[in-house]
């Protein structure tokens, strides 16, 4: 656990320029969609947006990744990713997330680690977790109403503690 000074790895990864809020989206896979563009983007490799949403998507196959109501936490390892790459988006009228739960998604942290560094996508899933799995809908609610990048990411950093 960080110490009271000490920032938990997701919140570090965790950059501005990569949330939404207000995200307007058709569908799970067109949100997902959209993330993966905003980090391709800003990791100046457009072209890899789409192998990103393939994985995310054969994961989320797998095994669906909401977490606690209005929550979800879509993740994967990425062949030659170098660095773990970390978007969120507000979605305040909610989003089916093609999963049982009646609960609407309305905050989704995405993660993407270096498929070669299982430990790092470990340690970030356990992290984000722990910050999100308690939270009543009506704290997700809270958070997803939220509408400036800045006070998102302060919300965000905060419901780590």
């Amino acid at each position: 656990m960080p110490t009271l000074d000490e920032k938990p790895l997701w919140i570090e990864l965790l950059r501005q320029e990569n949330l939404i809020c207000g995200l307007r989206a058709a569908s799970r896979d067109d949100a997902l969609s959209q993330l993966c563009t905003l980090l391709a983007e800003k990791a100046g490799t457009p072209e890899e947006a789409k192998q990103w949403l393939t994985a995310l998507l054969a994961r989320e196959k797998i095994m669906p990744t909401v977490l606690s109501p209005g929550f979800a936490m879509p993740h994967a390892r990425i062949a030659n990713l170098k660095n773990a790459m970390i978007a969120a988006a507000s979605i305040p009228a909610g989003l089916d997330f093609n999963t049982k739960t009646p609960q609407p998604v309305k905050l989704l942290v995405l993660l993407l680690t270096p498929a070669n560094d299982p430990q790092l996508h470990l340690k970030v899933i356990k992290d984000i977790a722990a910050a999100f799995i308690q939270r009543s809908a009506e704290e997700i609610d809270a958070i997803a109403a939220i509408e400036s990048p800045s006070d998102l990411l302060a919300a965000l950093a905060q419901a780590q503690k």
